[in-house]
């Protein structure tokens, strides 16, 4: 990191044990770990890089968010996020190789709150405590590489049996740790990180400036910015705008990047993400990236032309992979496990919502045209939804997740590859029952080309709508007696998730479903190479999958090496 001189605006604090509290904006390129005193970054409160600034962050580094301490937006300290405007750049690139600090592993980004001792929350009050110079407790997720902390729903509870606040203790509600738990709101444990680019939308924004002249006469004027708007989950300002016209906008670079336990709720349809990207463009990268049990969505893009490859999603309170405003970009390697109990703002919902349109066609012209229509595309992706038999815990929590795909509003783009999993739903009304949910609504034209879906009592495609749907190889294999589903889909327990298609009996050997498809040339600017397989993974039991040595699921022992 740069020398004190540099950073006296910036750090405070700095020194036990590694941790450098950041409480202003990052104006001046700077390097988080060069040290050993920067082992632990604390966000307090939401903190921009801007300024024509640089972020960068090495390996092995881990990332704090400060909780919010007060209820809704017009009370108490906003939690603790990392906002990289448009005229800023995030450069945070972590390795899947074994941890050492400021050497090699993951980044994790996660939340300050501290441990009261006895495995739950510390608590101020009606607020959760977050880290303060010379405290003597520990984090609540203290070792996030090596033993993250497990599986929350939306009351805190952890479903690992182990950890000292079992599931079954806090669920009938008669310990202090109970208690604690449920007195407190998933969205006070930290915000989420959020990148802002200017690439296009489909939005526009109009800025009123009134000016008064020498003699006291008051005239305003109104500028449109198209394809421009404000970042929801945070207060409107020129530092939350997002959109453009640069199609290759570069914001910077995430690679083995981790964000856990984040999102928070301003109100009601005002959430921030775990990884939020507004208006970014192509010459961004996003690639190994992870979403671990965050109160909203898991991925959002709004707008922009950004591509990535080898995301994973797990446990969110909304969608794992949600597009809006004209995104028009590729992924190529998705991966999610949809909770399996209530977590976060809705107990989970949509493996994705897929929109398009977020204006009316004729509010936005961008260079003579029309706003763009959205047009962006999967391939290789595996979603694993719940299992209605642990949709609901001892307490009373319903999952509201569906593991379904759906499409609207003004979607238009591609399905690539996809293997979809759900849990063992005999109905519709099981919240789930349904596959796909193509609205009519969308745009398209669509095309869904080698889908294999497994376990959904409702497969068949919608055909309403003025869409034009194209498919092939799009298939139900609940029943078929070639294919088994996956080989173990339990995340609530060691080894218990096997992301790899099964064909025949279930044996130690993934042999997977093939695929001849060839993909477009769009690809290319991703990972541009067309896989033999459905789903995220190669099918050989011999291969190691790309989530191990990085992702939570992975330290956790929860998913098979």
């Amino acid at each position: 990191m740069k020398k004190l001189s540099l950073l006296l605006a910036l750090l405070i604090g700095a020194s036990l044990h590694g941790v450098i509290l950041v409480n202003s904006n990052i104006t001046t390129s700077t390097t988080w770990g060069d040290d050993a005193s920067e082992d632990v970054i604390i966000l307090d409160g939401p903190i921009f890089v801007k300024g024509g600034a640089t972020l960068t962050i090495n390996p092995g580094v881990i990332v704090r968010g400060q909780p919010r301490r007060g209820v809704g937006s017009a009370v108490g300290t906003a939690p603790g996020s990392l906002i990289v405007t448009r005229d800023g750049r995030l450069v945070a690139e972590g390795t899947n190789a074994t941890f050492v600090a400021r050497a090699a592993g993951p980044i994790v980004f996660t939340s300050a709150v501290l441990n009261d001792g006895n495995g739950a929350p510390a608590t101020s009050g009606a607020y959760y405590t977050g880290w303060t110079s010379g405290t003597t407790l520990s984090f609540l997720d203290d070792d996030p590489i090596d033993d993250p902390l497990p599986l929350l729903n939306a009351r805190l509870v952890a479903t690992d049996t182990e950890k000292p606040f079992s599931n079954t203790e806090l669920d009938d509600g008669t310990s202090a740790t109970a208690q604690a738990y449920k007195a407190q709101d998933h969205t006070e444990m930290w915000g989420g990180l959020i990148i802002l680019g200017s690439a296009p939308t489909n939005r526009s924004l109009s800025v009123t400036t009134t000016t008064t002249d020498e003699d006291g006469t008051e005239s305003s004027t109104t500028t449109n910015y198209l394809g421009v708007t404000n970042i929801e989950g945070l207060t409107a300002s020129e530092d939350t705008r997002y959109g453009g016209t640069i199609v290759n906008d570069d914001s910077g670079s995430l690679k083995y990047v981790s964000v856990r336990h984040g999102g928070d709720q301003i109100g009601t349809g005002n959430e921030i993400n775990g990884i939020t990207l507004g208006g970014v463009g192509a010459g961004t990268e996003i690639s190994y990236c992870e979403v671990y049990c965050s109160f909203d969505d898991g991925f959002e893009w709004f707008g922009g032309t950004v591509n990535g490859d080898h995301l994973m999603v797990t446990a969110v309170g909304d969608d794992s992979f949600d597009g809006d405003q004209g995104w028009s970009g590729s992924v190529q390697y998705a991966f999610t496990v949809q909770a399996d109990r209530a977590v976060g703002i809705t107990g989970g919902d949509e493996a994705c919502e897929f929109d398009g349109d977020d204006a009316s066609k004729s509010s936005v012209t961008v260079d003579g045209d029309t706003y763009p229509d959205a047009s962006y595309q999967f391939a290789n992706m595996t979603i694993i939804g719940p299992d209605s038999s642990s949709s609901t815990t001892a307490g009373g929590d319903y999952n509201g997740a569906n593991g379904r795909i759906t499409l609207r509003d003004g979607y238009a783009g591609a399905l690539y590859n996809v293997y979809m999993q759900n849990g063992e739903y005999t109905s519709a009304s099981d919240n789930g029952g349904s596959a796909f949910d193509i609205k009519s609504s969308a745009h398209g034209p669509i095309t869904l080309d080698t889908v294999t879906m497994y376990g959904y009592s409702t497969t068949a495609l919608s055909t309403t709508g003025s869409y034009t749907l194209t498919t092939a190889n799009v298939a139900s294999q609940a029943s078929a007696s070639s294919v088994q589903g996956l080989k173990g889909a339990d995340i609530n327990s060691e080894n218990g998730v096997d992301p790899r298609p099964k064909t025949g009996t279930f044996s130690s050997q993934a042999t997977g479903i093939a695929s001849t498809v060839s993909l477009p040339a769009s690809f290319a600017d991703s990972k541009g190479d067309s896989p033999t397989y459905v789903g995220a993974f190669p099918t050989s039991a011999s291969l190691t999958l790309w989530t191990t040595g990085w992702t939570a699921l992975n330290a956790s022992d929860i998913l098979v090496d």
